[in-house]
């Protein structure tokens, strides 16, 4: 739900997360949210009625002026969170949110690093103009290897690749 038009500001800046908690204070309404890299904290436009249909554990979209990044102009709710309003608190225990969160956020900086790790990788390549390509998982023939029994998917009348070579030397 946006709470003040945009058209009055055009040089808006936009924060994507996933509302962590909901603060109500003498110093007005401020939301938590978390984009999966850090955590932020937006204090609500003071305009009736106050956060009308946000619960912790909804994704909004957040728009503010570069010169105010703690003031939201608007919210957006982009995906309300069932599971909150059905009685449930978040963070989910079971959910991805959780997994990625816990233990000082482990799961999370792995995967960055072995995003940035393997992004290292294809740049040098890249630099040294190489191409890179993907074996794909399903032949319609088996390997050639007969020491090897390839796996046959029934439904898509294809195999399982035994090794990718033969795949990327075609």
């Amino acid at each position: 739900m946006t709470l003040v038009p945009l058209d009055a500001f055009p040089s808006t800046s936009t924060f994507l997360g996933r509302i962590l908690s909901i603060q109500v204070d003498a110093d007005g309404d401020f939301i938590v949210l978390d984009d999966g890299a850090i955590a932020k904290k937006f204090r609500l436009p003071s305009i009736e009625p106050k956060h009308p249909t946000f619960s912790p554990g909804d994704w909004v979209c957040v728009y503010f002026l570069p010169q105010s990044p703690s003031q939201a102009l608007s919210v957006d709710l982009l995906q309300p969170s069932y599971r909150a309003r059905q009685g449930e608190h978040f963070p989910f225990v079971d959910g991805e949110w959780y997994r990625f969160h816990k233990n000082d956020r482990n799961r999370y900086k792995n995967i960055k690093q072995r995003s940035l790790l393997l992004g290292q990788i294809r740049q040098f390549f890249d630099e040294r103009d190489f191409t890179e390509i993907e074996a794909p998982l399903m032949v319609p023939s088996p390997g050639l290897e007969l020491h090897l029994q390839a796996m046959k998917l029934e439904q898509h009348e294809r195999y399982l690749i035994t090794s990718p070579e033969y795949q990327l030397k075609r």
